[in-house]
């Protein structure tokens, strides 16, 4: 009798809630079971045992007769209300002139003016289109405060509404549930859900003082049918999905700025700071990234901790993700880490090939990723990840994948070979990539192995990823640092191999390709003249070639004769980078003859450490048989024999051999401007020396004419404070001191 209470009970609960299967299966139901009770009773063919219980007969009869009638009278009211052509009447509210369950934005909600403006302007702006109403899709990276804004702006325009309604909708069914609740606040409901959703749809379409909020929608697909597709009301959307362009006007919401996040935790915790509390600071906001959940996180954990800005700083840097999950602030119910690691588990679930693309851009910079470096077909992918290189389609599929979470987003600038291609740059949240990587530590590159090799995959380490990250990266690296073509490439790749390099060093990764990485791009620097990152580059190159490949190998002898020449500008390494030059080059001489383009190289590059140790005769015997090598092996249009022509020209000028100096100088400077184009650095070399040339033959004129175009040319194109700059300023003031002296005496004479 307990069982079978207990199933009645279940069954009227069900009946209650008028569930569909309750009533496809009520009839036929009712009559498999009962009748062939009530035919046992009545015949009496009921076992022995069962026979105290007869008397049961009479109420399940009972219920029988009740069920078939409840059931036939529901279906015929239910019925007559679909076919019912009359408009629906709404009923007059009992719970004020509002119906509303908006809630506030939280206490500590800050800044959002100007998003709270393109909000306003993305409502009043005319739709265009066959739909008539105004919807305006919320999308950005979890925590990035779409949730807070969206309530922000219905507190603000409140008074222009009667209904308000926050629909939750993580998932289908919460909201079918919140929007039938809606129907019966406002007197159209159902007992079946989705018949009061679609009422309360029709309803709101024949009015326009209303806001719908759809928080945290999956896609748009789990909003079919709840929407008003007519109306003047509002509906605002919140969704990491950012594709709603069929349904709404899709607003990303950005991070804070640097300015908003510090004025948000000055807010958060009050009071004054010290100059090292500032700093610890603004140092939380460079590693959170402004976003709002992960600073309201921090700010929760000083304060239940009672600790400064520098306290906590000491516990992130140890423990970051940690840290972050940690205190939450009353209003959150999830930490922003855990909800990331859970979007990451699906991601892997759902395209194996999108985790493993997001494990290894987690090792690069948080600036814009070019598309090329997530496929490019290197040894030692993960298979999901190299098939999806081999194949568009699938490629196309990873990167759906990665932009339908937002952990990954479209980079708001394209470089322009991306341009030309129509490719678009993808961008990670710094704060995004440091969960990524706390994950894969505990080798979860896969959610569940499906098949041998993804049982494998499970064992990848962050370590394995590293070297992955680092082999695609000196794949998509141009073999010359030193051509001006390669330029924007090199620009667009130096953030990510500067943050590769710091996790190999925390990871103690030590390794030729690591080597070869620091080598090129601290030539690409050293090029561009910018000595301090360049030296510390190939500083950290010499030292892995050398543990890596011993002092004698070549590659080892590369770095070291290119170091020993970018040593030679700092005025206490000059001993050094002459040390360097010399065992260079004599280790070349051990595998090269002296004619050979590497021992010329390092010929040249012996040449400028003598000039740094004010050896011009020295200086200028490397340099003379430098540019007769290569004049001989490579001939005069070379540009690494113009190069070798404008070196000498330095070395003659500063021997004050200036008749000579001029003519390698034009010479030079002509072959620059035919192959490499007026406006590149090492043309601009040889025209600002060839005016230093003029100025040392006393053509002050023509010297202050080409020095100051090179002077232009160089600020429009390296910018102010380039070393480069720095010289033809010091040189154009030099020949205009000159020229005033030379006036001047010309003056006293007369």
């Amino acid at each position: 009798m307990v069982l079978f209470d207990g199933l009645m009970r279940v069954f009227l609960e069900a009946w209650m809630r008028r569930s569909s299967w309750v009533k496809l299966m009520a009839g036929p139901g009712i009559v498999l079971i009962l009748l062939p009770v009530l035919t046992d009773v009545a015949t009496g063919a009921l076992p022995e045992s069962w026979k105290p219980y007869s008397w049961v007969a009479w109420p399940l009869a009972i219920l029988l007769a009740s069920c078939i009638a409840v059931n036939e009278v529901g279906r015929h009211h239910a019925d007559h209300a679909l076919a019912d052509p009359r408009p629906l009447s709404p009923v007059a509210n009992t719970c004020g002139d509002q119906v509303w369950n908006i809630p506030a934005p939280v206490r500590t909600f800050h800044g959002r003016q100007s998003d709270l403006e393109r909000l306003k302007a993305a409502f009043t702006v005319e739709q265009a289109g066959p739909f008539t109403r105004a919807v305006v899709a919320l999308h950005g990276l979890a925590g990035i405060g779409k949730t807070q804004l969206a309530l922000a702006h219905a507190a603000d325009r409140r008074h222009l509404f009667r209904v308000g309604w926050l629909v939750p909708a993580t998932e289908r069914l919460t909201a079918v549930t919140a929007m039938a609740e809606l129907a019966e606040r406002l007197g159209v409901g159902d007992s079946d859900r989705e018949r009061a959703c679609r009422r309360v749809v029709e309803h709101l379409s024949a009015r326009g003082d209303w806001l719908l909020i759809f928080d945290s929608a999956p896609d748009r697909q789990s909003l079919t049918g709840l929407v008003p597709v007519t109306g003047e009301g509002q509906v605002l959307i919140t969704s990491v999905d950012p594709h709603w362009d069929t349904l709404a006007r899709p607003m990303r919401v950005e991070a804070f700025s640097d300015a908003d996040a510090i004025a948000f935790l000055r807010g958060r915790r009050g009071g004054d700071t010290t100059p090292a509390e500032e700093k610890a600071l603004v140092e939380l906001v460079d590693q959170l990234g402004g976003l709002p959940l992960a600073l309201e996180q921090a700010a929760a954990y000083c304060t239940a901790g009672a600790i400064g800005w520098q306290e906590f700083m000491h516990r992130y840097r140890a423990d970051c993700v940690n840290v972050l999950g940690r205190h939450l602030p009353c209003d959150y119910a999830t930490p922003l880490t855990v909800t990331w690691r859970l979007t990451l588990r699906l991601i892997d679930g759902c395209n194996r090939a999108a985790g493993q693309s997001l494990r290894i851009l987690a090792f690069y910079g948080p600036a814009p990723v070019p598309r090329d470096l997530i496929f490019s077909r290197v040894a030692g992918l993960p298979r999901a990840l190299r098939r999806a290189s081999a194949d568009p389609v699938k490629a196309d599929e990873v990167v759906a994948t990665l932009l339908s979470c937002s952990l990954v987003n479209p980079a708001d600038t394209a470089r322009p070979d991306a341009a030309q291609s129509g490719a678009t740059d993808l961008q990670l949240h710094q704060l995004v990539q440091t969960v990524i990587r706390d994950f894969t530590i505990q080798g979860s590159a896969v959610a569940r192995p499906r098949s041998v090799g993804s049982l494998l995959e499970r064992s990848w380490t962050s370590d394995r990823y590293a070297r992955i990250a680092m082999d695609v990266l000196l794949a998509a690296t141009p073999a010359d640092a030193r051509d001006s073509r390669h330029g924007p490439r090199f620009v667009a790749l130096l953030p990510h191999v500067q943050a590769l390099l710091g996790h190999a060093d925390r990871l103690q990764i030590v390794s030729r390709n690591l080597a070869t990485l620091q080598h090129i791009y601290g030539n690409f620097l050293e090029y561009r003249r910018h000595d301090g990152a360049a030296r510390f580059l190939l500083e950290r190159a010499l030292q892995a070639r050398l543990a890596t490949l011993g002092a004698r190998h070549i590659e080892t002898l590369e770095t070291m004769s290119l170091l020993g020449f970018a040593l030679h500008r700092d005025p206490t390494q000059r001993r050094r980078s002459l040390d360097l030059c010399r065992q260079a080059l004599t280790g070349y001489r051990r595998h090269f003859t002296d004619h050979h383009p590497a021992t010329l190289t390092a010929i040249t590059y012996l040449g400028a450490a003598f000039f740094g140790l004010e050896k011009i005769e020295q200086g200028r015997d490397m340099c003379e048989y430098a540019l007769w090598g290569r004049r001989a092996t490579l001939g005069d249009d070379h540009p690494d024999t113009l190069s070798s022509m404008n070196n000498l020209a330095v070395m003659l000028w500063r021997s004050g051999e200036f008749r000579r100096a001029k003519e390698l100088a034009e010479q030079a400077l002509q072959g620059r401007r035919a192959i490499l184009g007026e406006h590149n650095p090492e043309t601009l070399r040889s025209m600002n020396n060839m005016a230093s040339a003029l100025w040392g033959l006393g053509e002050l004129e023509q010297a202050r004419d080409l020095c100051g175009r090179a002077l232009s040319l160089r600020l429009a194109l390296l910018g102010p404070g380039h070393p480069d700059v720095n010289n033809s300023v010091g040189d154009l003031t030099a020949i205009c001191q000159a020229i005033e002296i030379a006036n001047g005496a010309d003056g006293d004479r007369t």
